[in-house]
């Protein structure tokens, strides 16, 4: 929380502490002290890595897995002799005494986060200051989103209707990934003194593009740029005197090279044939709306009762011999039910007009039958409440 979690009362009423921000040297004593503490505790201590070249700290933050035992923030407040502790989900941080040159006692602010198996990833993702900021700007455009739970492809085809269900994880292994961009793993492990150091790393990412990271970056990051330093200067310092590749990899490039380095071959086709089918069926819906929507000005009515229709259609009827029926009970297992892409026309972005003129000739009779089981339904649930209470 860059130091300032302790700025105002606790929850339970416990005070505020003053936080003193970090010289470096006061750092790597705090961080030092606090490890060899952590370790009587956890299985797995990771302390993460700074931006280099700050000159002062605001907080100091560790990743720590147990495969026994959960964090109990009591007891490490103790074991670390600190004045106060906070605890927010996965993350406790801890009010920290040290002396400074003076012999002053001051207090700083140390961060605790419990992982899981992930931690590796997590220690990577979340260290050297803005650098997965800069590597999640550059591999954005070819599909690929990092977050904190790995790297991850996007669907192209359902990327724009729905993010989060477009996505398939390739990996949360921080090697595997850096190895998959191109890069050095030996060189991230062993570690960056200086912000050119980190800079030269990140431009031998194979997808590096210094011709679109601009564009990119003010279209998706402009955040970064309003309040990252780091970020910035990459940008605006380091990209310019680089130069552009005589040949830059296609989003399809990348997708190809991902699912065979990472074997997600048949997840991805399984996923982008439902993705397909979907988008389908989304747009032999809309194709239906426009078809019963009236001329001129449209009723209030009109989307709940061409909704009700839509919904008719897909549990009232069937195709039999390339006609549509209409059903003497509905189906209400969606995988058995007409799917609305069944509808359309060879030709792109039309309905079969067979299939047109039937839905209009039964829509109030679709409109109906929907109804009246949603009432049936409604009253059976009443019904069956009543006998719960009686």
């Amino acid at each position: 929380m860059g130091g300032h979690a302790f700025d105002t009362a606790g929850t339970s009423g416990e005070p505020a502490v003053a936080i003193a921000r970090l010289t470096v040297d006061q750092y790597k004593d705090v961080a030092s002290h606090t490890e060899q503490i952590l370790r009587r505790f956890f299985d797995e201590v990771r302390i993460l890595q700074g931006a280099p070249e700050k000159l002062d700290h605001g907080d100091v933050d560790f990743l720590v897995r147990s495969r026994h035992q959960s964090l109990n923030a009591t007891a490490l407040k103790t074991a670390l002799s600190a004045v106060s502790y906070r605890v927010c989900g996965p993350i406790s941080n801890f009010a920290v005494p040290f002396a400074d040159s003076s012999g002053d006692v001051k207090h700083a602010q140390v961060d605790v986060q419990q992982c899981g198996a992930n931690i590796a990833w997590l220690s990577c993702l979340q260290s050297y200051g803005d650098l997965w900021q800069i590597l999640g700007t550059i591999t954005r455009p070819f599909g690929l989103t990092v977050n904190d739970k790995g790297l991850f492809l996007r669907i192209k085809e359902g990327e724009a209707r729905d993010w989060q269900a477009s996505m398939i994880a390739l990996s949360e292994s921080p090697e595997a990934v850096i190895s998959f961009f191109g890069m050095d793993w030996m060189v991230y492990e062993a570690g960056f003194t200086t912000l050119d150091q980190v800079f030269k790393w990140i431009s031998s990412c194979r997808l590096l593009d210094v011709n679109a990271f601009g564009d990119t970056a003010t279209e998706h990051r402009k955040r970064n740029i309003d309040t990252r330093p780091m970020f910035r200067r990459f940008m605006d310092g380091y990209i310019p005197t680089l130069q552009a590749r005589e040949t830059v990899l296609s989003r399809d490039d990348v997708l190809q090279e991902a699912l065979q380095y990472f074997d997600k071959h048949a997840e991805y086709e399984s996923r982008h044939d439902n993705i397909m089918a979907e988008n389908l069926d989304l747009e032999a819906n809309a194709l239906i709306v426009d078809a019963l929507k009236p001329p001129g000005e449209v009723s209030k009515n009109f989307n709940k009762n061409v909704n009700l229709a839509v919904r008719a259609i897909k549990r009232w009827t069937k195709l039999q011999d390339g006609e549509m029926k209409l059903r003497v009970e509905p189906e209400l297992e969606a995988v058995q039910q007409l799917k609305l892409r069944e509808l359309l026309s060879e030709e792109r972005g039309r309905l079969k007009e067979e299939h047109v003129r039937w839905i209009k000739e039964h829509f109030d009779d679709l409109r109906s039958v929907e109804k009246q089981r949603i009432k049936e339904a409604k009253d059976a649930r009443q019904g069956s409440g009543s006998q719960v209470g009686s």
